[in-house]
């Protein structure tokens, strides 16, 4: 468990996903609630995209860079529904290193630092 912080405090403790299995599964079958999240650490940079099959709920999904900061965040990411013409692919702005599941309306913003340290 890693608990994230903004500069306006606690965001969540959120588990951490590093390796390419875990980064597949995301949070596929899960629920979050509260203060939960995931972390998902790429081992580079790069422009990692994000889709939304097997969830449960909408999501923000906040793309953060090697410095920790928020390059942008795709507020209330919907679960894929039936129809695959709906179906998007969220993708950060520029090169990140981290994406952070979080329950929707988390406060995150473009440009926030984020410090977070194990458990």
């Amino acid at each position: 468990m890693i608990k994230i912080r903004s500069g306006n405090g606690l965001v969540c403790d959120a588990d951490e996903a590093v390796s390419l299995p875990d980064r597949m599964r995301g949070l596929m079958g899960r629920r979050l609630s509260g203060k939960e999240g995931l972390l998902m650490v790429f081992p580079h940079s790069g422009f990692h995209s994000i889709w939304m099959a097997g969830m449960l709920q909408p999501i923000d999904i906040c793309f953060i860079d090697s410095q920790k900061k928020v390059a942008n965040v795709a507020r209330a990411a919907a679960p894929l529904s039936l129809n695959p013409l709906s179906w998007r692919i969220y993708l950060p702005r520029r090169p990140v290193e981290y994406v952070l599941e979080l329950p929707p309306n988390s406060g995150i913003r473009e440009g926030d630092a984020l410090y977070w340290a194990k458990a």
